[in-house]
């Protein structure tokens, strides 16, 4: 990224438009980005998207079970390797720390 402080919303707007031209569809997964974005921006305003700040906003809200919250860090994990490629200082944060983002039920 530049010098210049963009706000999350509008680099996740570029990542859900670079994945479209790809062929992916996003549903859940940009509401979830956008959610991020509007955590980040309020909270982290103009930072690098950190394991922290991934953590805090996928965790939210407190109600809700495991499974949910790691499909939310999952939906920023994505975010997070294509910032890598703009952004040395984002940080990806590690596959499973918050438990599968899946819960099959039994036959």
């Amino acid at each position: 990224m530049s010098d210049q402080i963009v706000s999350m919303l509008d680099v996740v707007g570029r990542f859900i438009e670079h994945q479209h031209s790809l062929g992916f569809r996003y549903g859940t997964e940009s509401f979830m980005l956008k959610s991020f974005a509007r955590y980040a921006d309020r909270n982290a305003p103009g930072k690098p998207l950190t394991i922290q700040i991934a953590l805090a906003w996928a965790t939210e809200p407190k109600t809700k079970n495991r499974t949910y919250h790691a499909k939310r860090l999952d939906a920023v994990r994505s975010l997070a390797r294509y910032l890598a490629m703009f952004d040395s200082q984002t940080e990806l944060p590690p596959p499973g720390i918050l438990g599968k983002s899946f819960s099959r039920v039994e036959p």
